[in-house]
């Protein structure tokens, strides 16, 4: 049996190379060196970590208080909800008016105990998730190489979110994923002090 040689065949009649093939190994190739070019660069990566890192402990401190406050809140209407309890107990206030109050009060812990829900804080080890981030940046073109057939267009399209073009002799592509932006947008930044815009720790 002979040898076969998988090929790409443009099939967009608006191409001037419409009807025309390409080895799959060549396209595969020049992508692979287009990933290299495209990612951030190598020496922003560190960098971009030592602020990311600074920009998420300013925001778990802030977070933390916030929801330190909201335990307090909670914990406070339960004190008030069970003092009245006991001043109902001994007669202080009406039936009726004790029945609202209490109901009130009810509604009041529930609403409080839903909103801390929602926010409720789990501890999480963020650098090493961001370590092995940084690892898969620093090696994306092997990472996408490696990767079956059937992924390698998922990875193209998180990184390259409007598709890339292909000029029969090298890429092209409207916009790279924002993370990779913001990436070098960060490590160029001349100021550590002030958090750019759109920079916030997931």
């Amino acid at each position: 049996m002979g040898i076969k040689y998988p090929y790409y065949y443009c099939v967009n009649k608006e191409c001037k190379k419409y009807g025309q093939m390409v080895k799959k190994k060549d396209i595969h190739d020049e992508f692979y060196d287009y990933l290299t070019v495209t990612k951030p660069h190598e020496e922003y990566l560190p960098l971009f970590k030592v602020i990311f890192m600074t920009g998420y402990k300013e925001y778990e401190k802030d977070f933390k208080g916030d929801y330190l406050r909201r335990v307090r809140d909670l914990e406070r209407l339960k004190q008030e909800k069970k003092e009245i309890g006991i001043k109902g107990a001994k007669g202080i206030y009406p039936d009726l008016t004790l029945k609202e109050m209490l109901s009130d009060y009810e509604q009041k812990i529930l609403l409080a105990q839903n909103s801390l829900n929602e926010n409720d804080h789990e501890e999480q080890e963020i650098e090493p998730l961001l370590d092995r981030s940084l690892a898969f940046i620093r090696t994306l073109e092997k990472g996408w190489s490696d990767l079956p057939p059937e992924n390698k267009p998922i990875l193209q399209r998180v990184i390259y979110p409007e598709g890339v073009s292909y000029h029969y002799k090298g890429f092209s592509n409207p916009r790279t994923t924002r993370a990779f932006a913001l990436i070098n947008e960060v490590a160029t930044s001349s100021s550590t002090n002030v958090t750019p815009s759109g920079f916030e720790p997931l």
